[in-house]
């Protein structure tokens, strides 16, 4: 008869195992439906008595962000997003061309180092635009002027 026994002790523990699952699923609310939350719905009183209306939906804004100053602008934000650039300033035009990252089948998508800032056409750094990036130069506008930056020639050795 010890078979006969073993056979009982699994019974019992298979059942005290789906009788713990049920347990479980029963207090974390298991049934197999998803509890949806009642949408909030709107009651209004008018002259001729209350009115049910369909929820108005509430649009949250970011709060704005700024920038302190001398940080220079934003670089997650885009030449429109960030806004108009400010002023240019007078005085000579103070800027040194570090570097050039280009690919000729993608135009568009030219970088230029200018005083260890990263720009593309379009953008502006102290006050001058980027209005072309080319192989080794780059031209910036400053009050109706354009500047041409070149790379500085390492002397040969």
């Amino acid at each position: 008869m010890p078979a006969k026994k073993e056979t009982l002790e699994i019974a019992a523990t298979i059942a005290a195992v789906l009788a713990l699952v049920v347990l479980v699923a029963v207090r974390m609310g298991g049934s197999g439906k998803r509890q949806v939350p009642p949408s909030p719905v709107v009651v209004e009183e008018t002259a001729s008595g209350l009115t049910q209306s369909a929820p108005r939906q509430v649009v949250k804004k970011a709060p704005a962000v700024s920038i302190p100053e001398g940080w220079g602008r934003d670089p997650f934000l885009s030449v429109k997003e960030h806004g108009a650039p400010r002023e240019a300033p007078a005085g000579p035009l103070n800027l040194e061309l570090f570097g050039i990252v280009s690919d000729p089948e993608r135009p568009g998508e030219s970088y230029a180092i200018i005083n260890d800032e990263v720009v593309r056409v379009n953008e502006s750094i102290e006050g001058a635009r980027v209005v072309e990036i080319k192989r080794g130069s780059v031209a910036v506008q400053r009050g109706g002027q354009v500047f041409t930056l070149t790379l500085p020639v390492e002397p040969d050795e």
